[in-house]
């Protein structure tokens, strides 16, 4: 027969289990991707920079907007709703920049009405997984957003705006 202990730690840590899964299943969320952000910043004679290699935002009337530096990231944008960074263009950016940071906007990631959403740090893989209109099941936790399923909206037909620009330091 289990001791008294034995008995009381197993009931504890399975307790623990279940709320943990209740808190962090409240947590989760679906909402639609409405940015996406690729952000760099660098030290250049001792002077510290920042700025956006690429943003693409979907605007309420459904036109998707994608701005962006072809020197830098051309690689990554096969349309205007398909931006992704494979593993070569990541170590380019990040061998050419102090820091590399991967950015998305989903609604339902901040406090308030009408699909507030806060920019958050998501990994290259969440990065690449969340394209712009389509629906995300995120979490967040700090800064940081961490992507769990995605509906994608291959039947998207709105219209883009597709635009470059030079990028300098």
């Amino acid at each position: 027969m289990p001791s008294r202990r034995t008995l009381l730690l197993g009931g504890g840590l399975a307790g623990s289990a279940v709320l943990g899964a209740v808190a962090t299943d409240r947590l989760w969320h679906s909402g639609t991707v409405k940015r996406k952000r690729i952000s760099v910043s660098w030290e250049q004679g001792g002077v510290e920079g920042s700025g956006h290699l690429l943003q693409t935002v979907l605007a309420p009337d459904g036109e998707v907007d994608l701005q962006y530096a072809p020197a830098y990231v051309e690689a990554a944008v096969e349309g205007a709703r398909a931006v992704s960074v494979d593993g070569s263009l990541h170590e380019d950016l990040a061998t050419e920049f102090g820091s590399v940071a991967y950015t998305v906007g989903v609604c339902g990631t901040a406090p308030g009405e009408n699909c507030a959403y806060g920019m958050r740090r998501v990994g290259r893989e969440g990065f690449n997984r969340l394209q712009v209109g389509d629906v995300g099941t995120v979490s967040v936790a700090g800064d940081r957003l961490f992507v769990h399923g995605v509906e994608e909206r291959s039947d998207w037909s709105g219209r883009s705006d597709v635009g470059t620009f030079e990028f300098e330091r």
